[in-house]
């Protein structure tokens, strides 16, 4: 047992005072656990922010803007072959006479070849409110490894909004961690 991990599960829990001690803004928190055990993982993580007319604050951009919370749920697990994983996410957004909410559901894997991996995701979501649109978003992409902290990649992504034209965009690059 290391720190606040409890046979593989640890939580955090986070609270915002914000910029002043009145008024919505300052109630911001959140709070996460997760738990590995082996080739599986799983988490979960809610959050919720208020939001008041403060210059800088969300609602100063879009008016009626009261706060949103959000809960996402997430899993992996890691086979020989590859690595799959799923997410759920449900965010709530309560704005003035009237609220929606998005509902995103996302799945993946990663499959090793030799050090280098190939990567592939798909994500779907539909916000309520009177909006009811959907969105669809699929990747896939390669990723070699150069060393322990510098890799090449190359990313193609599909993306659809309901009503509206699909997009496409492709990329390649190098990243190095610090």
């Amino acid at each position: 047992m290391r720190g606040s991990d409890l046979h593989g599960l640890t939580g955090h829990a986070m609270y915002a005072f914000g910029n002043s001690g009145t008024g919505n803004g300052s109630k911001q928190y959140s709070v996460q656990a997760s738990y590995r055990s082996g080739p599986f993982a799983a988490g979960a993580v809610y959050q919720y922010a208020n939001f008041n007319s403060t210059a800088g604050d969300l609602n100063s951009l879009l008016a009626g803007f009261h706060s949103q919370s959000a809960s996402q749920l997430a899993a992996s697990y890691e086979f020989s072959f590859a690595k799959l994983y799923g997410e759920y996410t449900y965010t709530n957004n309560d704005v003035l006479n009237r609220g929606f909410h998005v509902n995103m559901f996302e799945g993946g894997l990663s499959i090793p070849i030799g050090t280098s991996r190939i990567l592939a995701s798909y994500a779907y979501s539909r916000d309520s409110g009177g909006l009811n649109q959907s969105r669809q978003t699929a990747t896939l992409g390669y990723d070699y490894p150069l060393s322990k902290r510098t890799d090449l990649y190359a990313v193609y992504l599909y993306d659809h909004f309901a009503g509206l034209s699909s997009g496409e965009n492709a990329g390649i690059g190098i990243r190095t961690r610090f």
